[in-house]
């Protein structure tokens, strides 16, 4: 955890621990070992995040009965969604520091109107989260507009013209999306002058074309969170909105976040990558300690606090016999067409006459579809041993790259977010 966070002394957190563990049945069992005066995180062992979601299917996790809250849904792009409960004083909690951050720190201004674009899937918490800290808890004067990222794209930038938006308000796909539909049409949007974004980092290419639909746009990240912990980080340094992967700060008044390293230990030195493993002591029915949230960062600024993210934990598709884990992937896309090629593709596991494949499919112009595959695959295979085995053995087609609009994307209809990885096979 950062040197910074001074809110949670030893005497609190021994306490939080004691009452935690006298009420979760799961932090009971995994806490068997640990003495009970214990006030040190790092005393505490790392939640496994399989046993924690089975704890809470099972009713082992939460400390009290549940009846005065909100249940949600958080995950499904790539695993099954899990269940999320928050009391009513929980919620008003992550609504105000939802609020405060928004209000003090994007650049708002008062009187701006924000087109909310975030999705509203059944039980997602997103769009929810962010109306109630618009509507209540945002110490800016602003007018809130709820079009949500299940509108249809004509709908979206109808709303926005007819309503007079200044502000847009979503992930960074469904941004896209929308940039690339007014482009098509030949429509800019000249009103919106800041776009905060949520969900991914903004790369060049794409920040590229938001600048050809909205003109008079900076875009910056809102903030760093997660259903299932609150909010991480907050950006800083965005006055110019230029970051494709911005810089935040622990959002350390409400919950401490640790880096760890493959061994388990704690990182305290700047620029070395770890899992990120958040304790939010300020959610007591489903307690959060020592969670890993499935991200990955560095610390640019250990004493400050001051961390950069770099995405998500390593995930991993098969190919054949054998795992290809998406990061060398994304690596080799990085490496061999530059990073503003990243933001915007898509694995795509196909069959190829009785062959399994991998297409990647992008929404830049590529020069030479068949040299970039060639080029893609050299790469990937001198990074992937398992590639070059499947590809020597003869039981995979080769790479093949494609273009496609970004309507031609597959996409979670819940979140809103680019899938990465689609087996049409199975």
């Amino acid at each position: 955890m950062s040197d910074n966070i001074g809110e949670f002394t030893p005497g609190f957190l021994q306490q939080y621990f004691h009452q935690v563990r006298s009420k979760s049945g799961y932090y009971r069992d995994l806490w068997k070992n640990v003495p009970s005066d214990v006030s040190d995180l790092e005393q505490l062992p790392v939640a496994d995040n399989g046993d924690y979601w089975r704890a809470s299917k099972r009713g082992d996790l939460m400390t009290a009965d549940f009846n005065n809250g909100i249940i949600l849904a958080s995950g499904g792009t790539t695993s099954e969604p899990k269940t999320i409960y928050r009391t009513r004083e929980e919620v008003q909690q992550a609504a105000d520091d939802m609020g405060r951050i928004i209000s003090e720190v994007t650049g708002m201004l008062p009187g701006d109107r924000i087109a909310n674009l975030l999705s509203s899937g059944p039980m997602y918490g997103a769009f929810l989260g962010v109306a109630i800290a618009c509507l209540y808890h945002m110490k800016t004067p602003q007018v809130h507009l709820p079009l949500t990222g299940q509108a249809s794209l004509p709908q979206m930038a109808n709303y926005i013209q007819k309503y007079d938006a200044t502000v847009l308000l979503g992930n960074v796909f469904i941004v896209s999306r929308l940039a690339d539909h007014l482009q098509q049409e030949g429509v800019t949007l000249p009103g919106i002058r800041l776009i905060m974004f949520l969900g991914e980092s903004l790369h060049s290419e794409m920040r590229s074309s938001w600048e050809k639909a909205f003109p008079n746009m900076r875009a910056v990240p809102a903030m760093y969170s997660a259903s299932d912990t609150g909010v991480l980080g907050i950006p800083i340094g965005t006055t110019d909105g230029s970051d494709s992967r911005p810089i935040y700060r622990v959002n350390n008044t409400t919950l401490v976040v640790e880096l760890l390293d493959e061994a388990g230990n704690v990182i305290k030195e700047e620029g070395k990558k770890g899992r990120v493993i958040v304790t939010n002591p300020n959610v007591k029915l489903q307690p959060v300690i020592r969670y890993p949230v499935g991200d990955v960062a560095r610390w640019t600024d250990y004493k400050r606090g001051h961390f950069e993210f770099l995405g998500r934990e390593a995930a991993a598709f098969k190919l054949h016999v054998k795992l290809i884990e998406i990061p060398a992937v994304e690596e080799t896309v990085a490496e061999t067409l530059g990073d503003g090629f990243v933001g915007n593709f898509q694995i795509l596991r196909r069959s190829h006459g009785g062959k399994e494949g991998v297409t990647l499919r992008f929404n830049q112009d590529l020069d030479d579809p068949i040299e970039t595959a060639k080029k893609l695959e050299l790469r990937l295979a001198a990074k992937v041993a398992a590639w070059q085995e499947l590809l020597d053995n003869g039981h995979i087609h080769p790479l093949v790259v494609e273009k496609a609009a970004m309507e031609g994307f597959v996409y979670n209809p819940n979140s809103g977010k680019l899938i990465r990885y689609v087996d049409e096979v199975e």
